[in-house]
């Protein structure tokens, strides 16, 4: 005889957690209380968005966190740092897989833009330099414009992170261009 399982914390239920960002799959989720059950870790305090396969199937999910507060899945939610539990009816499969992402900032827009200030432009292939520093001039025209919304801050930080990330280096030059001499 097994005897009974004592829960000594909710953590353990929800082992292993996702990353911000994976995509979780309710066929793999741990059942507890008639519910298919997954844990994202919540790295920092900020602004999160649920995504669902069936896309926007929210009425389908719960969230809580550890001290049992519910949040109500949202484009846009405040959560802090900590475990994120996410459920759905067990017998369901009103949705199939779920991620939870995280809203960038105006903050996180400007600093990437600072730290693409800082390359320097003579380590790069002429093109792909020329590719960011476009995205650039119009990252620097959206943020002194001043209007900031939500799918802007996301366009302009992912087209800009884009660009930075096709950076080409240049071929480092031959240090000995005589090999023979």
């Amino acid at each position: 005889e097994a005897g009974e399982l004592e829960i000594l914390s909710y953590e353990d239920v929800f082992k292993p957690y996702y990353s911000v960002g994976t995509i979780a799959h309710f066929s793999d989720a741990k059942r507890y209380n008639d519910e298919k059950c997954i844990g994202f870790n919540i790295s920092e305090n900020g602004r999160y968005r649920i995504k669902t396969v069936p896309e926007e199937n929210y009425s389908a999910v719960h969230l809580y966190d550890l001290d049992g507060y519910a949040y109500f899945p949202e484009n846009s939610m405040e959560l802090k740092s900590g475990l994120l539990m996410v459920s759905t009816y067990y017998d369901s499969d009103l949705v199939t897989d779920v991620t939870v992402i995280r809203i960038k900032s105006i903050d996180d827009l400007k600093e990437l833009y600072n730290d693409c200030v800082a390359l320097d432009s003579v380590t790069y292939e002429t093109a792909s330099w020329n590719t960011l520093k476009d995205v650039m001039n119009k990252v620097n025209e959206y943020i002194k414009a001043g209007k900031f919304d939500d799918t802007g801050i996301e366009n302009w930080w992912n087209q800009l992170n884009t660009a930075k990330e096709n950076l080409q280096l240049l071929p480092k030059p031959n240090p000995n261009p005589y090999p023979y001499y």
